[in-house]
C-alpha cells in the first residue's frame, strides 16, 4: 500500500467571476421645458464586466406610484410628456451579465412652469 501512479495532469478552466454593477455615479436631472427633464450619469466605479443597459427610475412627487424606463448603454435620458411646474425624483441602476446592480441616489428635479393661457383679466392699477 502507498502512492499509485498518477494521473495525467488536467487542465482546468473556470469563468470569469463578475458581480452585478455598483450604483451609477453623478446623476444630474435638469428641467428643459415646461414638460420635460434630462437625466445623465455616469458608469459605476469598478463595473465588473460591460454593461448592457440601464433601467431609469422616477416618481412624481412623494407618494405617486415608480415609473421605469429601459435605457440602452447611452448615460443619458431626455424623459418628455411631463408635467409642468411638478417636482420628480430619478434614480438609476447599471445591468451587466448578472443582472441589476446597485441605485443611484435619489435627485430631485422640478419642470418649469409654462406661459399663461389667457392673458390678465380685470387689471386695476391702484395708486401708492
Amino acid at each position: 500500500h502507498g502512492p499509485g501512479i498518477s494521473s495525467p495532469a488536467l487542465e482546468i478552466m473556470t469563468q470569469s467571476e463578475v458581480d452585478v454593477p455598483g450604483p451609477p455615479k453623478g446623476v444630474n436631472a435638469r428641467s428643459t421645458s415646461s414638460f420635460s427633464i434630462l437625466i445623465s450619469w455616469e458608469a459605476p466605479a469598478g463595473s465588473g464586466g460591460d454593461i448592457e443597459k440601464y433601467k431609469l427610475y422616477y416618481r412624481r412627487g412623494e407618494f405617486s406610484s415608480d415609473q421605469e424606463v429601459i435605457v440602452s448603454s447611452a448615460t443619458q435620458f431626455h424623459l418628455t410628456d411631463l408635467r409642468e411646474y411638478t417636482e420628480y425624483s430619478f434614480w438609476v441602476s447599471a445591468f451587466n451579465e448578472n443582472g441589476e446592480g446597485a441605485y443611484s441616489e435619489e435627485v430631485p428635479c422640478r419642470t418649469y412652469s409654462d406661459i399663461p393661457a389667457d392673458p390678465p383679466q380685470n387689471v386695476t392699477i391702484e395708486p401708492a
